[in-house]
């Protein structure tokens, strides 16, 4: 299995704060909330049963939550531009934390400097199996798990 970087712009794609704090108390007990969330480049690498992490760009940066991919990558209408098309996954959100509970960018770059985490663009960056294990483990002291 592999781990992907999902990317989230909140200025191009704002999250209501109420929807927000309801899946971080659905995924805090544990629940997994199915959804699909645009891949990007990763439309040949990603597949069932890899996991993610939501990637929250452009302000308060850093990783925000966790996924499972259940599908492979699929082609459907584009999320925001009309007569394009975008490559989506399904999957379940395994963990979301409040904003202000982020794992930061700047502990990110200070921790895994392998990743250049200011270059990254798009959803669908694969994780470099050299650095999976300590990110997961970088999350999980964060989160307390």
């Amino acid at each position: 299995m592999a781990t992907f970087l999902m990317t989230w712009n909140p200025v191009r794609l704002p999250i209501d704060e109420v929807e927000w704090d309801d899946m971080v108390d659905r995924t805090a007990k544990g629940e997994e909330v199915e959804a699909r969330w645009t891949t990007g480049v990763a439309k040949k690498l990603l597949r069932s049963g890899d996991d993610g992490f939501f990637l929250r760009q452009t302000k308060d940066r850093g990783i925000v939550g966790t996924c499972r991919f259940l599908s492979e990558v699929y082609e459907d209408d584009h999320w925001a531009i009309e007569g394009k098309t975008a490559n989506y996954a399904d999957l379940v959100w395994t963990r979301w934390v409040p904003i202000e509970d982020r794992l930061p960018v700047e502990t990110l770059i200070r921790e895994i400097p392998e990743i250049v985490w200011n270059n990254i663009v798009g959803s669908g960056y694969r994780v470099p199996d050299e650095v999976e294990a300590r990110l997961w483990d970088l999350w999980d002291d964060h989160i307390g798990a």
